[in-house]
């Protein structure tokens, strides 16, 4: 991976982690976040000194609104690191067996955490997660859902630490309601889980039948076990995930990854969604802390991540896009197919080469993939169906020049070439760049194709009143894009590098 791809992946990540935690509102699949992440810590630790001091590869994702008042946690809410592989696993069980009796094995719920303080037998405050270090504040919102008491037998002081969900016929429910009276369906639980907790106003809460599920006490007692405090966390009269011990030593291996994979193959009977299996230490306190944690997660557990399935779809044509450097790239238009409860019209083919090696047709029925990739991919070829050979252009599709052949790469050397010129300022001014807010693409096409921008620099010649442009840029934004770039000049060198 070069830098440059680094950067993006950086943006991308940045921009997941602020609509998932601060907006309930994910932009990506899970796998496709986790993905990023991974590439992000590869190319970190291959490059340390590169590693950009906003990279959420070593901190817990999200941080506090202004919504809410702030509450700051006692103790750290550490994320989870992840594997996406039985070696994977295994290296987690073989790196955490020294002083642990086993291991626990819990469905990995796709909710929103919630931390509960209890004192004297009663719930007095409920926060998000938030950043791990400070939440916000939704005691009254949490007091609605169903599983959190508000009274429990024991009179310590301690925390609790689970997911809010939306159990699945409660979901399918709600949104059969709001299609009867015309309004737009929900994604998914998680979002609704999330948004509702986070209502200013609890009484929102009514209708949406939430339900919490405990599975951490995180500050306040000690446990031998995880067993033990699991058992605990029942006698309060909370609901815990379902949980399965591993303590055989002779077949502890093969019986903890066959019971993740049995979670898998039992997904569609939960009453909840979920993304994956937890596995933890089934020791707590002194193997615990000899294992010790991150700044981001945990040593003594592991979030297993499942691997988004493929679908089928048909290829209706190829188009070439025009990079910065000329570089063109083929991509699949594909018939409009729902993956990872996305839905994707378009994969990457990355060059020539890739084309041939598919053997691929226009027509054929491709399966599609989003496994540790950004763009969906074309796995293979399903069925041919005898289509027509793929074109390759030997002009630009955009400019008319002709492209050169470099390996198995089509480029365009016209340093005029408009497709080029846009795809640079996009770059430019994109948020690892020279972040100026307000030059989107649409913003970039108006000004190239009116010859008012010849090159990013151009951009620095330009008055705000250059920026009019009826039914696009109004006064108010012309002068905001113009205060960005002034803005940008304030950053250092190595940006603009």
């Amino acid at each position: 991976m070069q830098q440059t791809e680094y950067l993006e992946l950086l943006r991308l990540a940045l921009k997941a982690e602020k609509a998932y935690y601060d907006d309930d509102n994910p932009i990506m699949e899970d796998g496709t976040y986790d993905a990023i992440i991974k590439n992000l810590k590869e190319f970190e630790q291959d490059n340390p000194t590169l590693k950009m001091p906003n990279s959420p590869t070593d901190r817990v994702g999200g941080h506090a609104s202004n919504s809410f008042e702030k509450v700051t946690f006692p103790v750290r809410m550490l994320s989870l690191k992840n594997a996406f592989t039985d070696e994977e696993l295994e290296n987690f069980m073989g790196a955490t067996k020294e002083n642990n009796l086993g291991y626990i094995v819990q469905p990995k719920l796709d909710g929103l955490t919630l931390v509960l303080w209890y004192a004297d037998g009663f719930l007095i405050k409920a926060a998000t997660r938030g950043n791990g270090s400070v939440g916000e504040d939704v005691t009254l919102s949490a007091a609605r859902v169903a599983g959190i008491p508000l009274e429990i037998p024991c009179t310590d002081a301690f925390l609790v630490r689970g997911e809010v969900v939306m159990h699945k016929d409660a979901f399918n429910e709600l949104n059969k309601l709001r299609e009867s009276q015309g309004k737009p369906l929900y994604a998914n639980a998680r979002n609704v889980a999330a948004g509702s907790v986070r209502q200013k106003d609890p009484a929102g809460m009514n209708d949406r039948h939430l339900n919490f599920y405990a599975y951490d006490v995180p500050s306040g007692l000690q446990f031998i076990t995880e067993v033990e405090m699991l058992g605990f966390l029942v006698e309060q009269g909370f609901t815990t995930p379902r949980t399965y011990s591993i303590n055989d030593q002779e077949y502890m291996v093969s019986q903890l990854i066959d019971r993740v994979h049995t979670i898998k193959r039992q997904e569609d009977q939960l009453p909840y969604a979920i993304d994956g299996a937890v596995v933890k230490t089934l020791s707590r306190g002194s193997c615990r802390v000899q294992l010790g944690e991150g700044t981001h997660d945990p040593n003594w557990a592991v979030a297993f991540k499942f691997t988004p399935v493929s679908a089928i779809t048909k290829l209706l044509s190829v188009i070439w896009q025009t990079g910065r450097t000329g570089r063109m790239t083929p991509v699949a238009v594909l018939d409009p197919v729902e993956l990872c409860g996305s839905v994707v019209e378009r994969a990457s083919l990355h060059n020539m080469e890739y084309i041939q090696e598919l053997n691929l047709h226009i027509g054929d029925m491709v399966s599609v993939y989003k496994a540790a990739e950004i763009i969906p991919q074309i796995d293979c070829v399903v069925e041919s169906m005898n289509g027509d050979n793929i074109i390759v252009p030997s002009l630009c599709p955009d400019c008319g020049a002709e492209l050169t052949i470099d390996g198995p790469t089509l480029i365009c050397t016209n340093e005029e070439c408009v497709a080029k010129l846009k795809a640079e300022l996009r770059y430019f001014v994109s948020r690892q760049n020279m972040d100026i807010q307000g030059i989107g693409p649409a913003v970039i096409d108006e000004l190239v194709a009116s010859g008012r921008i010849h090159s990013p620099a151009d951009l620095y010649k330009m008055e705000p009143k250059d920026f009019l442009t009826p039914g696009l840029i109004a006064e108010a934004k012309a002068n905001s894009i113009a205060g960005e770039i002034w803005k940008s000049k304030q950053l250092p060198f190595h940006r603009v590098l």
